[in-house]
């Protein structure tokens, strides 16, 4: 169950904090909805911007992806941004988003301190969470070791991040893929 998502039998609308997406197999569903919608505008007080295509929302970019009959939601310019931000834009790729050691992000308390240009806690860890709950969920497990050190990051916290930003370099193009339920057809 998702709170954000609303589904009727002609409509599926997905809702986030004042933007929302709305699909539809037939677009005559979405005019009505919209009629609706700008009918009630001026009761509720709230008005209504229609930007168009959903090819891209709110930094995500969805491109279709036909042997699956879904979408592919990526966040190149987010990917990008965060590769700027640690100046590894022209770095090497790493496979994995995490050390291929299997230890877990420790503390580091005696550790040398952390020496980077670039803001741990709100320019790249802020960017990498975003990241991970949006459109790169294999990155998750690492990212959410290195945000438990966002208070007082030391220099191998450092580097598991920039090993994040070599695994996003590697992987630019991948991202999450919604694929509708097939439906079983009992009477085929």
């Amino acid at each position: 169950m998702d709170p954000c998502l609303f589904i009727s039998p002609t409509v599926l609308l997905v809702l986030y904090v004042d933007d929302c997406c709305i699909f539809a197999r037939d677009p005559k569903g979405i005019d009505s909805l919209l009629k609706s919608f700008n009918d009630d505008g001026d009761e509720f007080n709230w008005e209504m911007t229609i930007k168009g295509s959903v090819t891209e929302f709110l930094g995500t970019e969805m491109t279709p992806v036909n042997c699956t009959n879904g979408w592919k939601l990526t966040q190149r310019g987010l990917m990008d941004k965060v590769l700027d931000a640690t100046g590894l834009t022209n770095c090497n790729s790493n496979a994995t988003p995490t050390s291929s050691d299997g230890n877990p992000l420790g503390k580091d308390t005696d550790g040398e301190p952390f020496d980077e240009d670039w803001n741990y806690a709100s320019a790249v860890v802020g960017m990498l969470l975003y990241l991970a709950s949006n459109s790169r969920p294999n990155t998750a497990f690492a990212v959410h070791q290195a945000t438990r050190f966002t208070h007082d990051p030391k220099a191998l916290h450092a580097k598991a991040i920039k090993h994040i930003c070599r695994y996003l370099k590697g992987t630019l193009t991948d991202g999450l893929i919604l694929q509708p339920a097939r439906r079983q057809c009992y009477e085929c």
